[in-house]
């Protein structure tokens, strides 16, 4: 946590690591147990299979050729308002940035704008930024540096693609709100990143001002 905090300039309380981002994603659904939830269609399926484990009704927010099956934020923000005037609130919202597996990123202006509805509309706002560091300029797209204004949102991030380590299984999330941290851990094993992925981790780190991702 403390090599990830000088990394990513945040203090080390706003990060939870996990055995791989999927065990954080199951965490994270076990600690907010929401009732009703949004998914982009295509998208990564684990969302899915984390919300129907705990019997999450969910909605898909299709993506349209028509659009190049780029995000319409109109649309959304669109879709998240009219759940809320029908009383049926979205409790949680997975937005993959660069999306998986169209590999389409939405701007980081975007997802602020999304989170600032999020908020308005008590719906959590889980971003996946695993694929973020592939992006040429990755700093045009993370909402990491703006976590703090940011309420409702939490980032999710992996070292299982940008360093190759994905048989190791380590994974790490990043929230201002510390209650939601604390309550993924207590939805965990006691141990759930093992002191071989954690060595390797603070190994991989010492190369990551070489990649042009680095929040400052």
């Amino acid at each position: 946590k403390m090599a990830l905090s000088e990394i990513h300039h945040v203090p080390k309380e706003w990060i939870s690591c996990g055995n791989g981002a999927a065990d954080l994603i199951f965490a994270l659904v076990a600690a907010l147990r929401p009732r009703h939830a949004l998914l982009l269609a295509p998208s990564f399926l684990e969302y899915s299979q984390a919300l129907h484990l705990w019997g999450c009704e969910t909605d898909s927010f299709m993506l349209r050729e028509d659009e190049d099956f780029s995000l319409d934020p109109f649309r959304l923000k669109e879709a998240l308002f009219r759940a809320r005037a029908e009383k049926q609130p979205y409790d949680i919202l997975f937005l993959c940035n660069p999306n998986n597996p169209t590999g389409l990123p939405v701007k980081k202006e975007i997802v602020e704008e999304i989170g600032v509805v999020c908020k308005e509309t008590g719906t959590w706002l889980a971003v996946d930024e695993c694929f973020c560091d592939f992006l040429d300029e990755p700093e045009a797209y993370s909402v990491i540096p703006k976590l703090k204004d940011l309420d409702h949102v939490i980032v999710l991030k992996a070292f299982t693609k940008i360093y190759a380590m994905a048989g190791l299984r380590l994974g790490y999330c990043l929230s201002d709100d510390r209650a939601l941290l604390a309550a993924m851990a207590e939805e965990g094993p006691p141990w759930p990143v093992s002191q071989l992925a954690q060595q390797a981790g603070i190994s991989a780190l010492q190369y990551a001002p070489d990649w042009p991702f680095r929040v400052r």
